[in-house]
């Protein structure tokens, strides 16, 4: 290409100005020896490289006790954490939720109670574990609390169902 350009009108005389020269073309002093195809021999498998002996098993990990924090005198100690309801169920009396909400859809009232809810970003993935959502700058999974009384039932690929309260709402992903 740069040769052509040197050699071309207008740009030659711009080439001539300063001083551009047609460069010369690679050449092989031994044109023979490259013109040779390589000799390729799979008959004769080269030996292997002696392997050096495993280092002895590292020992496995200790154990970790995870013991309750001190207390902290004029502090209530924490209660334990509940396990959460197995799947499907639920507490007598309660109602069934069936109708999803569009956030958009709730009155401004209701809006005004609920966390913020700034999506940075989400994966969606035929597996569920692989799926999460951040929201407010949390990573969450199905089943995480946003915010207290704000958890995340279900991840859709373009959308998130949140329940709140007795609600079950839509955001927009």
């Amino acid at each position: 290409d740069f040769n052509v350009t040197v050699r071309r009108f207008p740009t030659n005389l711009t080439a001539m100005l300063f001083g551009y020269k047609v460069k010369p073309n690679f050449t092989v002093e031994n044109e023979a020896a490259i013109a040779k195809p390589p000799t390729v021999d799979f008959g004769t498998a080269p030996t292997p490289a002696p392997v050096p002996p495993l280092a002895a098993a590292a020992p496995p990990p200790l154990p970790v006790v995870v013991s309750a924090p001190p207390a902290v005198p004029g502090r209530e100690p924490l209660a334990p954490l509940a396990a959460p309801p197995a799947e499907g169920a639920r507490p007598p009396g309660a109602p069934i939720i069936t109708q999803v909400r569009r956030l958009a859809e709730l009155p401004a009232e209701q809006r005004r109670e609920l966390p913020p809810l700034v999506v940075g970003g989400s994966v969606w993935s035929d597996q569920a574990s692989a799926r999460f959502v951040v929201l407010d700058g949390q990573v969450l999974r199905e089943g995480d609390a946003a915010a207290p009384g704000l958890v995340l039932v279900k991840l859709a690929p373009r959308a998130a169902t949140l329940r709140w309260r007795d609600m079950l709402l839509e955001l927009p992903l």
